[in-house]
Formats: C-alpha cells, sequence, structure tokens
C-alpha cells in the first residue's frame, strides 16, 4: 500500500526499484503473491491487478507507468479496500511520509487487522508528526512493525526482511538476522517488534 501523493515524487523512482528487489529477494523464501494498492490525486485510489499475483513483472511493469499527483492521503480508505481482497491478505507493507486524515478510522482498521492476524509493516518516509502517529499507531493495533527508513534502516533491507516473514514465517526472518551490515539491522527491528524469540547463534 503505497501513497503516491505528490509529496513522494522526490521518492518514486528508488520505490520502483525496492518494489524489484523485495520480489528477486523473497523467492528464495517461496513463493510471494502481491497486489498493489496506491492512491494519488483528489479521489483516486487503485488496485493492481484485479486478483494476486506471483509474477512479479507484472507488479513491477505497472508500478514503472505510476506517476504521483496532488492530492490527501487516503490510509484508512486503501487498508479498507484491501481488507476486500479475497482471500485476505497474510500482511500488508504500508509505505508513506505523512498522513492528513483523523487518526480514528486509522486505529479502527488496525484493530480489525489484528483481530484478523494481519500485521502492517508501516514505513515512514521523512519526520511527519502525524504521519508518524498514524503509522505507529497502525502498527501497534494490528500486530506489526513500524519503522522510519534511513540511513540505518533503509527501506530496501526493511522491505526485504518483511518478505522473508511473509513468505517463510518467522524461521526466513530470523535467518536474515545473521546476514551483513544494513539487512541485519532491518531483520532484528521487525523481529524485536514481531516478539520473535532472538535468533540462535
Amino acid at each position: 500500500m503505497i501513497d503516491a501523493t505528490l509529496s513522494r515524487s522526490h521518492a518514486w523512482l528508488e520505490a520502483t526499484k525496492i518494489q524489484r528487489r523485495m520480489v528477486e529477494e523473497t523467492r528464495r523464501f517461496g513463493r510471494l503473491s502481491l497486489r498493489l494498492a496506491y492512491f494519488r490525486g483528489q479521489s483516486a485510489l487503485e488496485l493492481y491487478p484485479d486478483g494476486w499475483t506471483d509474477d512479479p513483472g507484472i507488479i513491477t511493469a505497472h508500478m514503472d507507468t505510476i506517476r504521483c499527483a496532488s492530492g490527501h492521503t487516503q490510509i484508512a480508505r486503501a487498508l479498507g479496500a484491501v481488507l476486500l481482497s479475497d482471500p485476505p491478505p497474510n500482511a500488508i507493507v504500508a509505505i508513506g511520509d505523512c498522513c492528513e486524515e483523523k487518526l480514528a478510522p486509522i486505529r479502527e482498521a488496525g484493530r480489525a487487522l489484528g483481530g484478523s492476524r494481519i500485521p502492517v509493516f508501516a514505513f515512514l518516509d521523512g519526520h511527519d508528526r502525524a504521519g508518524e502517529e498514524a503509522y505507529r499507531a497502525l502498527a501497534a493495533d494490528s500486530g506489526g512493525v513500524f519503522a522510519r527508513f534511513g540511513d540505518k534502516l533503509n527501506l530496501g533491507s526493511l522491505i526485504v526482511a518483511v518478505g522473508a516473514y511473509t513468505a517463510g514465517g518467522a524461521a526466513a526472518l530470523l535467518m536474515l538476522c545473521r546476514a551483513p551490515d544494513a539487512q541485519r539491522e532491518a531483520a532484528l527491528e521487525c523481529a524485536r517488534q514481531l516478539k520473535l524469540p532472538p535468533p540462535q547463534a
């Protein structure tokens, strides 16, 4: 679930590269089916494709066509649409840089996801105060993970950690905790917030 409003345009090219990396890296943990939800413009909320796909080329080719547009965030609306997917997702990755909505509907969606055991991995791009409050609450209410990505926890490493957990469960994520450099830091942070046992030496 990606914020494609105008404020994210500076990072959009990097986001498409990260999506490719996520798909490529997580193949070693098993098959991963994806669906893309993104919001932009004044009212547009788009899901692609119509259902789940395990063909990464379909997702990445569509990502290449998306351009950011001015408009308000639609976090709660996007979560509601994702919940209607059949079958529902095992996990949600939410990437954005701000929140321009009331917090109550987002928290309600987070609690519903937590009740359905669908964790949200909520990643904030930047330091927007309202965005951090919303994304932290969404992760906490759903039993997921919050992180502000930067030099230590870069988005690429975080996405790979989430993909490993989604495709291969706790064992795959803990295996990444023994990886070098930024990947290890991201995996350890996700494992800590998910309350997983520390990896064995």
